[in-house]
C-alpha cells in the first residue's frame, strides 16, 4: 500500500499528457525497499516512447527516466524490480505481450536488453550458451513473478493456460556478466532455459509468488482469486495444487494486479482495474500465517 500513496504524491508529474519527461500511461509498478524507489512502466503516448521512470520514496522526487525505444508500449505488461544489495545491482525485469523474451532494463548503465526463452522438458532449468539464440515462440512471459524462497522465476500469459518455470539464479547470472558492448534492444547471447510446468486452472491475471513460495492469481473465468503450491522440477500443475483464496464477481471483478503490504508481506492483496462493490479498487485475498 507504499507504493499507492507514493503514486497519489507523484500526480502531478504523471498527469502532464504529452509531457514525454512525465509519465502518459502507468502500466505497472515495483518497489526497490532496499534504495526507496519507485520503478514505474509508463507505456507511452503518442510521440512519447514508452519508459520507466524511478522516484525516491524518501523525497518524493523523480530521479531517474530510461526510455525504453523501439519497444511497442501497448504490448508491455509487467515490472518487476530485483535489488541486489550484496553486489550492489539493480535489474528490472519488464513483461509483453510478444512471446520468447524478457526485457531487462539496467538503470545503472541506462540500458535494456533482451534475454531469449527456450522451452525445455528436462528436470531443472539451467544456462546454455546459445550463440544464435531462436526465440520459442511458445513461451510467454507477459506476467512474471519471482520467487525468492525457491529461486525461481514464474511466466504466463493472460491469454494461456500454460505456466513455466526458470532459475532465478540463472538469470540473475545471466545479467550480471553483460558486456559493455552490449546496447539498447540487443538479445543477449546467452538464452534462459525455462522448463513447462503445466496448465493453470485457465486464462488468468495478476501473478504473484508469496514470501512462502506461493503462487498467486485470478482465474478469471470464474473470478476466482487462488493460490497454487508448486515445486518447481516436479510433477504437471493440476487443480489439487490450487487453494481457493476468494471467489466472487462483486470483489474480483477486473483485477489487474497482485502484491502484498512492505510491513510483513503477510497481507496479500489484489488490485482491480474498476471499483468493486465496496467501491474500492482493492481487496484483501490472504493473510499468511506464521
Amino acid at each position: 500500500m507504499h507504493i499507492i500513496g507514493a503514486r497519489r504524491r507523484t500526480q502531478g508529474r504523471q498527469r502532464k499528457l504529452y509531457d514525454c519527461s512525465s509519465v502518459q500511461s502507468a502500466i505497472s509498478v515495483d518497489l526497490d525497499k532496499f534504495r526507496g524507489h519507485l520503478y514505474v512502466l509508463d507505456g507511452g503516448y503518442d510521440n512519447c516512447q514508452p519508459k520507466v521512470i524511478v522516484y525516491d520514496l524518501k523525497t518524493y522526487k523523480y530521479i531517474q527516466s530510461v526510455e525504453l525505444g523501439g519497444l511497442n508500449g501497448s504490448g508491455l505488461t509487467t515490472l518487476v524490480v530485483d535489488a541486489r544489495p550484496f553486489k550492489a545491482e539493480m535489474r528490472v525485469y519488464v513483461g509483453d505481450t510478444h512471446s520468447g523474451r524478457i526485457v531487462v532494463l539496467d538503470p545503472d548503465r541506462n540500458i535494456w536488453y533482451l534475454v531469449a526463452l527456450h522451452a525445455q522438458n528436462y528436470s531443472g532449468a539451467v544456462i546454455q550458451d546459445y550463440r544464435r539464440p531462436e526465440v520459442n515462440q511458445e513461451v510467454t512471459a507477459e506476467c512474471i513473478a519471482v520467487s525468492k524462497l525457491h529461486s525461481s522465476i514464474y511466466l504466463t500469459s493472460t491469454r494461456s493456460h500454460d505456466l513455466y518455470t526458470a532459475s532465478f539464479k540463472d538469470l540473475r547470472n545471466i545479467t550480471s556478466y553483460v558486456t559493455p558492448s552490449v546496447k539498447d534492444g540487443d538479445v543477449l547471447p546467452v538464452g534462459l532455459r525455462v522448463r513447462w510446468e503445466g496448465v493453470k486452472l485457465g486464462v488468468s491475471s495478476g501473478l504473484y509468488a508469496d514470501i512462502q513460495g506461493g503462487l498467486n492469481y485470478v482465474y478469471t473465468r470464474d473470478f476466482v482469486a487462488v493460490r497454487l503450491s508448486l515445486i518447481a522440477g516436479g510433477s504437471p500443475v493440476t487443480a489439487e495444487n490450487h487453494k481457493v483464496l476468494l471467489q466472487s464477481y462483486d470483489l474480483l471483478p477486473a483485477v489487474t494486479k497482485i502484491f502484498t503490504d512492505n510491513t510483513n508481506y503477510l497481507q496479500v492483496w489484489a488490485l482491480n482495474a474498476v471499483p468493486n462493490s465496496k467501491n474500492r479498487h482493492l481487496v484483501k485475498i490472504n493473510t499468511l500465517t506464521l
